[in-house]
């Protein structure tokens, strides 16, 4: 007698002498095995042990199959993904300037990224032409650009363009469909060192004799506000309080506003030329840096460079020159002479708009000095009068006398003079 199960796992068949004979088929080979029960229900139990392993074969290829399915689906949909067009290089600027994940940044900020990517955008048309697609570009493209198009430059400017290209891959992920970002593994260099130094007051002084007009200004700002180019050279009538002494400058590369008293010096500059400007305080600069940025920085290095005031210098090991003077320097230059009229580090971080006291300490430069100075305000240089735009020598002159005149003076020297002079006329 024949007990065969519904859903076909087995079935079994008693015998004569009232055994149950448990019998199935697994992939077309037939098995039989005696339950050696006599009742139906406990031949049913032995018939689900001897079947359960080949049960579970039967449903791990059933699952095998689907998976093979399955990833035979998704392999269709990545063709179908991968033939769709995706961002195209043109296209990925302008999605990273609107993307709501790229970094916080100021307006000298982006103006440099957007400068960093035009770079990459402009090699990729020439070098790589098949490269339409931003997903398409891959490591070793990227290595090639860096090795190609960065081996020149500083350190500083490397880490530079390899931090921005990682955070745009990384802010254009989803919508230019991503996979990976090339950027990620390649390392960044080792700073070189450099670092904008400070200068003195005799270069200073210099530098003011040689200067005239708006390029005179341009250095007077640097160094009584210690803003950066972008935010000295654009400064607008808008931001200067006079009335109050007081400079409000929301600055380009953070986008942070700082507030900075006016140093009487600058003061009196601003208020003899105020009746006669508006808009920028230096228009004829300000266009120029808006126009062409790096012709305005040729035309700073060369004041420097007349004033015998070196402004690179080659370290032993490096192909390139680091830029030691610049207009960076009169930051620094800012900070220290804060740092050594005794104004607190936090109140120098909150004028220069720093975001933490280590910042500040960077372009703090101690000398053994500085503590024991302590003055009531910034040394003053030359004359408080800008003269024009190619003005007579003899007013150069004359400003470098007046600044002569004005460092005896802050040493004491004329005071003592007058005292001798005194002195010897009461004999």
């Amino acid at each position: 007698m024949k007990h065969n199960r519904a859903n076909g796992d087995g079935s079994l068949e008693r015998k004569p002498n009232g055994v149950y004979l448990a019998r199935w088929t697994y992939k077309g080979k037939r098995f039989s095995k005696s339950t050696g029960e006599t009742t139906e229900r406990a031949a049913l139990k032995k018939l689900e042990e001897f079947t359960a392993p080949f049960r579970i074969k039967g449903e791990k290829a059933v699952l095998e199959n689907i998976q093979g399915r399955i990833m035979g689906v998704e392999a269709e949909l990545k063709r179908l993904e991968d033939e769709a067009p995706a961002m195209a290089v043109s296209e990925a600027w302008l999605a990273y300037e609107e993307s709501d994940k790229h970094p916080n940044a100021g307006e000298d900020s982006m103006s440099n990224y957007r400068g960093h990517w035009r770079k990459l955008a402009e090699w990729l048309a020439v070098a790589h032409p098949e490269i339409t697609e931003l997903r398409r570009l891959d490591e070793a493209t990227a290595r090639q650009f860096c090795k190609t198009q960065l081996s020149g430059v500083s350190a500083n400017t490397y880490n530079k363009h390899i931090t921005f290209f990682r955070a745009m891959w990384a802010a254009l992920k989803r919508e230019a469909r991503l996979t990976s970002n090339p950027w990620e593994d390649i390392g960044r260099k080792k700073p070189d060192g450099f670092t904008r130094r400070e200068l003195t007051l005799e270069e200073l002084n210099r530098i003011h004799g040689a200067t005239s007009g708006e390029m005179r200004l341009l250095f007077w700002i640097g160094i009584y506000s210690g803003l950066r180019l972008g935010d000295a050279v654009q400064l607008d009538w808008g931001q200067v309080d006079l009335a109050r002494g007081m400079l409000s400058v929301l600055t380009r590369k953070r986008g942070k506003r700082v507030s900075l008293g006016i140093h009487p010096a600058l003061r009196d500059v601003l208020a003899n030329i105020r009746t006669r400007r508006s808009g920028f305080v230096l228009p004829t600069l300000a266009a120029l840096y808006q126009r062409d940025r790096s012709a305005l920085c040729k035309k700073i290095r060369r004041v420097f460079e007349s004033c015998d005031i070196n402004t690179r210098v080659t370290k032993k090991g490096n192909a390139v020159a680091a830029v030691e003077v610049g207009f960076h320097s009169l930051r620094h230059t800012f900070v220290s002479l804060c740092a050594k009229s005794g104004v607190p580090m936090a109140q120098v971080q909150l004028m220069v708009g720093h975001a933490n006291p280590a910042m500040t300490r960077h372009y703090f430069h101690e000398d053994e000095e500085s503590s024991k100075m302590f003055i009531e305000k910034l040394p003053a240089l030359g004359a408080t009068t800008i003269p024009a735009e190619g003005a007579d020598a003899s007013e150069a002159i004359l400003g470098r006398f007046k600044a002569i005149l004005a460092e005896l003076r802050g040493a004491g020297l004329l005071e003592r003079a007058a005292e001798i002079m005194r002195t010897e006329m009461a004999k």
